[in-house]
This record gives structure tokens, sequence and C-alpha cells, in this order.
């Protein structure tokens, strides 16, 4: 398993860690959100449950939100049915704090866009190429 506390979001020069596992990916992108002070931006399909709806990291978004009140959340999602169907943890957050999290469904003409990626603060990011491979 990879040690991301010794990252720092816009401060370690070490450039890419490379992410393999559905374990890592989740802990990744929990670090992302933990670091991140102002903007967090998700592009996916489905939210994938194992990444983004933990308790854990709704809770760090959450408290990234409560304390900037120029905090920005958004969340394009391919397949908002499926999400809403499921009672996906980060949709009852953006219930609680709609100004600061917006969730948008993409243009028909990207229905083929089939990867997934996460920015944090517009410094870093993790992506998946293929959104069902971590």
């Amino acid at each position: 398993m990879i040690d991301f506390s010794e990252h720092r979001l816009g401060e370690s020069t070490e450039g890419q860690i490379d992410v393999s596992s559905r374990d890592e990916n989740a802990q990744a992108a929990l670090e992302l959100i933990n670091q991140s002070r102002q903007k967090i931006a998700i592009i996916s399909r489905e939210l994938d449950p194992f990444i983004y709806d933990q308790l854990e990291l709704v809770e760090a978004m959450k408290k990234m939100v409560l304390a900037n009140r120029f905090a920005e959340v958004r969340i394009l999602v391919f397949e908002p049915a499926l999400i809403v169907q499921r009672g996906h943890k980060l949709v009852e957050l953006a219930g609680k704090l709609s100004s600061f999290i917006h969730f948008r469904k993409p243009s028909p003409e990207y229905k083929s866009f089939n990867e997934a990626v996460l920015i944090a603060d517009e410094v870093g990011y993790l992506y998946r190429e293929n959104r069902e491979r971590y």
C-alpha cells in the first residue's frame, strides 16, 4: 500500500504516483479530498461506490466545504438515475449542502466517455483511463 501522507497537494515534487488497486484508488481519492482546500471536480459514469460512497470520504468532503465559504464541488455523472437509486452518500450530502455541491449530467455527445477523474484544487488529480479498471 502506498503511503500518501508523505505527499502534499501542490507542494510535493515527485510528480506521478501510480495506483493500481481499488484500495489504492480509494485511498488516493480520500487523501486528495483531505488535502483539498477549495475545489473538487469529479467526472464519473456512476460515482464508483467503492471510492466515492465511503463515509470517510464523504466526511472529508463535508469538512472541506464547511471550512471554506468559497468551496465548490462539481460532479459530472453519466448515470444519475443509477446513483440516486443506490442511495449514494454524496447525493445525500449534496442535498444538505446544495450551495456548494453541484451535480450535472454531460451532453449526450460524450456518451462514450469511459474514464474517471478526480481533480483537487486544480493541482492534483486521480485519473483512470478506463473506469472499469483500477
